[in-house]
Order: C-alpha cells, then structure tokens, then sequence
C-alpha cells in the first residue's frame, strides 16, 4: 500500500492480473531501526480489487499489543480466553484471568498465584442471567465474608433504591422488597438498622391505603427481649408519651 511496506497477498483465481487478492499480511515501518505494525487482512468483497490496509484489516499487532477488528468467534469444546501479566506464562503466575464457554456458561475466573485453581468468578448463562460465585463489592472492594456491600460517599442521594411503579401483587417473598431467614435453628438478628447521625432512622410512609403490619412475634421499643405483642420501656421518664400534632 505504501513504499513503507512488506506484504505477503494471496489469490486464489486465474490470470496474472493485479486483481483478486483477497487476503494478505502486510508489515508496515513506523519508526526506526525497522519497527512497525503487523497487520493481517481479509476482503470478503466479491468483486475484482485487492485487500487494503485501510479498509479489510482484520487484526492489527503493535509493538503495544494486538486490535482484532469485526465479529470475533472462538470455537470448539471449553473453548477459552486466557489473560496474563507481561512475562508470565499461561497457567502460571498471578494475575491471571480467563473466559471459559463450557456446558451452555461463560465463565469469567481468576487465580491468585501459581499454586491456585482457577476459581470461577462469575458466570454468564446462555437464559442471559449472571451468577455470581463470590463476594461483590460496589463502589469499594468485595468484604472478606458479606456477599454483596455497597459503598457510597455520595451526600444527598440514596446509596441503594428499589424502585417500581409496576401493579404489584405479590405478597410474603414475593413483596416488592423481601428479606427471608429460614431456618428455625437460627437466633442471629434478620434486620438491623444502625445509624450514628441525627437523621430519621426508619421512616415508613404509606401515601396509599395500605397499612404497616407485624404479622407476628413480639414488638419492643426500649427493650431487647420482649415477651408480650407490644411492650416499651425506658431507662428515664414515662414509658409511654402520646403527643397530638393537629393543629
């Protein structure tokens, strides 16, 4: 294509003609002492020119690394991509990732150092839905031991939101939000809400027709270990204080 280059082309058709060669490597000099790009080309125009730089490369390699161009397929059985730090090897060293389609899965996985499994990270189902296989952290790095934290230091907007505007029905674990311990054995706290400010710690506003309900259990405010439906209790004053806000 220019006098800067060496190039390889390939035709398969008769005749000498300057024409059909659809494919070629091309070497193109960019600087000194005989360095450049590499650059592989395939035309699947079916007419008479030739493959060009300009308009059928399809992987460019750089002294930089490699660009591929267009559709990529990678085939075959667990057919894989495999990433890994300048001078280490595949299979080996830390820091390396790999992208493994086997049984109907994209597997994104990793490996901590040599003497490591990969150890699968999180995996896409052919249905479209993600599964994650370790812990997620979003906006700050995953906890050693919670399955997903979410770190905000945003000042003025909600850190997480669920929202819906849908006609929804469901009810138990299928309300719009739906935390569910189920095991009888267990005796560890389901929810908890701390908050060191002097904001509202919990607010609940039904702007429609539905009510806050406790189906069952026992309801304490100042106690940790109430045995009636509803009991309250406080260390100073009255126990109970009923203040009228209309006006």
């Amino acid at each position: 294509d220019s006098g800067s280059d060496a190039s390889l082309f390939f035709k398969v058709a008769s005749g000498t003609a300057d024409e059909n060669k659809k494919a070629g490597i091309v070497f193109r000099d960019t600087g000194t002492n005989g360095v450049g790009d590499l650059y592989i080309l395939n035309d699947s125009a079916t007419d008479g020119a030739n493959a060009t730089v300009a308009d059928n490369t399809k992987i460019k390699i750089t002294g930089a690394g490699a660009t591929i161009y267009g559709h990529q397929f990678i085939e075959g059985t667990d057919a894989f991509l495999q990433f890994h730090d300048t001078g280490e090897t595949a299979n080996a060293g830390s820091g390396i990732h790999t992208i493994l389609s086997a049984d109907d899965v994209l597997k994104f996985m990793g490996r901590e150092d040599d003497a490591s499994a990969h150890v699968d990270g999180f995996s896409l189902l052919r249905t479209g839905s993600v599964q994650f296989h370790k812990n997620v952290g979003i906006g700050a790095s995953p906890h050693a031991s919670r399955k997903l934290v979410v770190t905000s230091t945003n000042t003025t907007n909600a850190n997480t939101a669920l929202y819906t505007n849908a006609v929804h029905t469901g009810t138990g674990d299928d309300s719009v939000f739906s935390v569910r311990s189920d095991n009888s054995s267990a005796s560890g706290a389901v929810v908890n809400i701390h908050n060191d400010g002097s904001g509202t710690c919990l607010n609940i506003n039904s702007n429609g027709s539905g009510h806050a309900l406790i189906a069952d259990g026992f309801v304490g405010i100042g106690l940790t270990d109430p045995n009636n439906a509803f009991m309250v209790g406080g260390s100073t004053g009255g126990d109970i204080a009923v203040a009228n806000t209309d006006t």
